[in-house]
């Protein structure tokens, strides 16, 4: 396989940066911090995605990046965020994103040029693990 230039880390910091965007709502809502779960949830699936966009043995399980979706939605509904506003109720959370995302990086020694093989054996280390990035990872068909 051949040598990805594009470094993981800045595709994973676009990603979960557009995930949640500001609102432009304006009614009076107070806006409260991001729940962990969501955060976590977050970085699992723009984690994933990125590994099966840049590893051509693994792909995501779209049944279970559904399933996730749907019981974060949930979680989110009873914990009385409003998943209707852009926003979803929370302050903007990027350092939060940012610490999970240099927790994946570390783990796997992924820095500078990154090859396809280093994401792909990082995706597999997180399927072996049981993570959650790894639970909405399975071998690409073929």
């Amino acid at each position: 396989m051949s040598l990805r230039t594009v470094s993981l880390a800045c595709v994973l910091a676009v990603s979960a940066t557009v995930v949640w965007g500001q609102s432009d709502d304006t009614d009076d809502v107070e806006l409260r911090p991001a729940p962990d779960y969501f955060v976590e949830a977050v970085v699992a699936s723009t984690t994933a995605q990125q590994i099966a966009r840049a590893c051509d043995t693994l792909s995501l399980d779209p049944p279970k990046v559904q399933n996730m979706t749907a019981e974060i939605l949930r979680r989110l509904q009873d914990d009385g965020f409003d998943i209707e506003r852009a926003d979803g109720g929370m302050l903007e959370s990027q350092e939060k994103f940012a610490a999970e995302q240099v927790k994946f990086m570390a783990k796997h020694d992924l820095q500078g040029i990154i090859s396809s093989d280093m994401i792909c054996a990082a995706g597999q280390i997180e399927i072996e693990e049981g993570t959650a990035i790894g639970g909405l990872l399975v071998a690409a068909p073929g």
